[in-house]
């Protein structure tokens, strides 16, 4: 407090309820209040209340930019300024008195801040103490901490609500109860009343220290909690002048160096705000603005009853399902209210299954509409208008151009019509108006492009086509395509929809074939169908299919690649068609149409051993266990189980003892075949699996105890699961 020192004559007023002491688990052992401090909850912390002229605590004239005690820039010894210091615990209640009745009084100046921190310098606004005439003895003080640090200061008010009805307490421009100089005992007054000042403090939410007690209001709901703080605002904002008995006069601000924060509550909606508080509140988060943070949830304006008896709420962008999450009874929300001190600004997003929370601007938005107010306080509805328009004569024209020739001499072609009319009016012609085409309105049709149609004709849309004869109505059909009486008279039982339109007969020429019974019907059916439903053209996209490929990058923009073959493997004389490669990469196995399976050294492309399976190759893939060189080959229905014999002797053991199998697992049943039959292979010296279909596909599972094959048929794909160790 070196900075303090200089400018201002510390007196240590009084202190009381909390001393200096160090407690045991104190972990803060910072006692200056103009030092940084870091505290947990119950942890003493110091800060300290300046009494001086409400100008003093001004960097400048205006009364715009507010510094912290602390700050080396403030004339406060010139002023007279006194300094008290208190060291309450966090989030505990405490009630602080500064006494009085010594030499403390109106002399230092009528107006109190309370500060804290020198980097994170915190300062709460002036605030109106008392005058000549009157004094406040009552305060609350609120403490904001933020992750173990303090962020801001303010007073709260209690709208001289305790005072009314007592004649020996004023209402000072609604901020307290005040009462007279002259009723108070010591220097400044004659009376016996101790007018000693007390301030309460109250902790606002820190969440670095745990749950604190919650000391503001609290209400169940949001709009009643909103309307509670758009009254204490307005409130607020009536008290606001420039006169010295002025508690809020001037809101708080952020000074420059201190980076300190002012408070909430004490500044009105139509106060002035400094630059840098607007930078900061403009810094924060807002969980609820769509126009920042995107929806995850992308189902579209659809009723969200179509979700409420599925587990999920819809889909993100990736399409995956997004789960909904269990909601907070009545219990737990009523413990999230006690514990939070900001859980009435949260919101349940019904769209997005998520609380959000909202921001300062944002309850003081809701505010300001719920009183019929414009939404930002900024706006000014009763503005001057203000007239763009000028109407004072310039003396000189827009242009400087000369007068054209038409502005003073009499047009030729005006002449000739006056002396047009005039023989007409002599010889008794009389000029009858032109008479006016009736105007003709489309029945069906958009009156707007009327025009358009007449300078383009009507587009005609044909009607669609008759249904053409069928085979059913040949006149001499064979023999199996007439129904017999028995297939008519069951027509008959059927609905008239279903009913079949025409019954084919036999006529032994054409000439016998009688005049079709509904063909009035029919057509007067399709005259109605052609007057009655409307016909619309429908506009289709022509794409080209080219502009729908991809476009290929050129081949010099992706080099450099290989462009030179580097090494050959060469035995197999059919196509290659599957390899797998070994976990170490020292090893590959390759599968060809030519029933050969081959095992290659990567880096020096030798031929270790080879394989002759008898048919082609469909898939080959190495145990994923390095202990374990094992092969899994699907040939035709088979699967081939085959030591490679590439481990040490405790690896080939193993191996030998996996791949011993002495009959079928699977005992054979008299009526059904087994699916799969595990047999000894004793050629390649491994097991082979007999399947009834092909197999197409063998993989291995990553700890190389399970593995599966793929057998597709006509109906449906089987996908068989398998354990090397008991064979099942």
């Amino acid at each position: 407090m070196r900075s303090t020192a200089a400018a201002v004559a510390v007196v240590m007023v009084a202190v009381a309820m909390i001393t200096g002491t160090v407690e045991a688990g104190n972990h803060n052992d910072v006692y200056q209040p103009c030092a940084d401090a870091k505290v947990q909850r119950w942890d003493g912390f110091t800060f300290g209340i300046a009494f001086s002229p409400q100008e003093s605590f001004y960097l400048n004239k205006n009364r715009t930019l507010q510094l912290s005690p602390c700050d080396s820039r403030l004339s406060l010894a010139s002023s007279g300024a006194k300094l008290a210091v208190f060291r309450p615990k966090v989030d505990e209640i405490s009630l602080l008195t500064v006494n009085t009745t010594t030499d403390l009084s109106i002399n230092t100046g009528g107006y109190m801040v309370a500060f804290a921190g020198r980097k994170y310098a915190a300062r709460s606004p002036p605030i109106f103490v008392g005058n000549n005439s009157y004094a406040i003895t009552s305060f609350t003080l609120v403490l904001e901490f933020k992750k173990g640090t303090l962020q801001n200061l303010y007073w709260k008010t209690d709208s001289c609500s305790s005072c009314s009805g007592k004649s020996n307490f004023v209402c000072i421009k609604g901020q307290g109860c005040a009462i007279k100089t002259s009723n108070c005992k010591g220097p400044g007054g004659s009376g016996n009343v101790d007018c000693s000042i007390g301030i309460q403090l109250a902790f606002s939410a820190a969440p670095a220290m745990g749950k604190s007690r919650r000391t503001s209001k609290n209400s169940d709901g949001l709009e009643n909690e909103i309307a509670e703080e758009a009254t204490t605002n307005s409130s607020v904002e009536g008290t606001s002048d420039q006169d010295d008995e002025s508690q809020l006069s001037d809101s708080a601000s952020w000074s420059e160096e201190e980076g300190s924060q002012g408070s909430p509550y004490d500044s009105g909606e139509d106060d002035e705000v400094s630059l840098d508080d607007e930078n900061h509140r403009s810094g924060e988060e807002s969980d609820s603005s769509e126009d920042e943070v995107p929806s995850r949830n992308t189902i579209g304006d659809v009723p969200l009853e179509w979700y409420k008896d599925e587990e999920h709420i819809g889909y993100d962008v990736a399409g995956k399902k997004i789960k909904k999450q269990a909601r907070k009874d009545r219990i737990e929300s009523f413990l999230a209210g006690v514990d939070d001190a900001k859980n009435w600004r949260k919101i349940y997003d019904e769209y997005n299954d998520e609380e959000v929370e909202l921001t300062k601007e944002e309850v003081k938005l809701i505010g300001r509409l719920l009183k019929g107010k414009a939404p930002h306080a900024e706006f000014d509805p009763y503005a001057p208008y203000v007239d763009w328009f000028e109407w004072e004569d310039k003396g000189y024209p827009l242009s400087n151009a000369p007068e054209p020739k038409r502005r003073f001499i009499p047009s030729k072609w005006e002449q000739k019509k006056v002396i047009q009319y005039v023989r007409a009016i002599r010889k008794g012609i009389k000029f009858d108006k032109p008479k006016e085409e009736p105007k003709v309105y489309l029945l069906w049709g958009d009156d707007s492009n009327a025009a358009e149609n007449k300078r383009h004709g009507l587009s005609y849309i044909p009607a669609p086509k008759p249904k053409l004869a069928g085979h059913e109505e040949s006149y001499n059909p064979s023999v199996e395509y007439i129904p017999t009486q028995e297939e008519i008279n069951s027509y008959q039982l059927m609905y008239e929809e279903d009913r079949p339109k025409f019954i084919p007969r036999r006529f032994e020429s054409l000439r016998s074939v009688p005049a079709y019974e509904n063909a009035l019907k029919e057509s007067f059916d399709r005259c109605l169908d052609l007057y009655l439903c409307p016909r619309t053209r429908k506009k289709r996209i022509n794409i080209d299919p080219e502009s729908l490929k991809p476009k290929l990058p050129s081949r010099k923009d992706l080099r450099p690649y290989p462009s030179k073959c580097y090494l050959e493997y060469k035995g197999h004389r059919g196509p290659v068609k599957t390899i797998s490669i070994e976990i170490s990469g020292q090893w590959m196995a390759s599968g060809s149409t030519d029933g050969t399976v081959r095992i290659w050294e990567i880096e020096t492309t030798r031929c270790l051993k080879v394989w002759n399976v008898g048919e082609a190759v469909q898939h080959i893939v190495w145990n994923p266990l390095p202990e374990l060189p094992i092969l899994a080959i699907s040939v035709g229905h088979d699967v081939l189980l085959l030591d490679t014999g590439l481990g040490n002797a405790e690896d080939q053991a193993r191996i030998k003892e996996l791949l011993h199998v002495e009959e079928s697992t699977l005992e054979e049943d008299g009526n059904t075949a087994p699916i799969v039959r595990w047999v000894r292979d004793d050629k390649y010296d491994g097991i082979r699996l007999k399947h009834l279909k092909a197999v197409t596909t063998v993989e291995w599972h990553r700890k190389g105890d399970y593995f599966t094959t793929i057998v597709p048929s006509d109906i449906l794909i089987m996908i068989l699961l398998w354990n090397i160790k008991i064979h099942f």
